[in-house]
């Protein structure tokens, strides 16, 4: 199975394909009049996240395959409110995701963390560990047993931060400033080792 995001008209939407990319199908039981930026999908299909930059605080998991979804209200904690998803990973069974939001008040721009959750998105938790300066892009990989986590932000100016966790985003550890290092994507093996 394959996922991605692709322009349709004026909106991006989110789609799926069951052979390999040669068709690709889209998600009707999503609204199609968003600007959905992010998708992740468990090893069987089953799990489906999606998360769109003009939805505050909000993304959309299906448990069927992407027949349905449930609308999902990410908390605030002690982060600012009115930040959107920016992108999303999950275990290989589905249980654990990481949701990698972005600030969007004109006073925390830039600013990013990552809400978490062990139970299938029907609960998550916001990290209090978070990138306070102006970074632009962000990326989060969650391992394939749900046990490590991590993720990095990075702006123009060639600087990137990281955080990471083993213990499903119960804690984190941060890695520190990279100067004149992009690490722009990351991605995890089963064990995260």
């Amino acid at each position: 199975k394959l996922y991605s995001i692709g322009a349709s008209g004026s909106s991006m939407l989110p789609y799926h394909s069951e052979n390999g990319g040669v068709t690709w199908v889209r998600y009707s039981a999503l609204p199609d009049n968003k600007q959905y930026n992010c998708i992740a999908a468990n090893l069987s299909g089953q799990y489906v996240a999606v998360g769109s930059w003009t939805e505050s605080q909000t993304i959309y998991i299906s448990s069927d395959y992407g027949a349905t979804f449930n609308t999902i209200s990410l908390p605030t904690g002690s982060f600012y409110a009115g930040f959107v998803p920016w992108n999303i990973d999950m275990s290989e069974d589905g249980s654990v995701i990481a949701v990698l939001v972005k600030a969007t008040q004109t006073t925390q721009v830039g600013q990013f963390t990552v809400c978490t959750s062990t139970n299938y998105g029907a609960s998550f938790s916001t990290s209090s560990s978070f990138i306070s300066t102006n970074a632009s892009e962000g990326s989060v990989s969650v391992s394939g047993n749900g046990v490590y986590i991590r993720w990095y932000a990075w702006n123009t100016s060639n600087n990137s931060w990281g955080y990471n966790s083993s213990n499903s985003g119960s804690s984190w550890s941060y890695n520190g400033l990279s100067t004149n290092q992009l690490f722009k994507d990351v991605s995890m093996s089963y064990n995260g080792q």
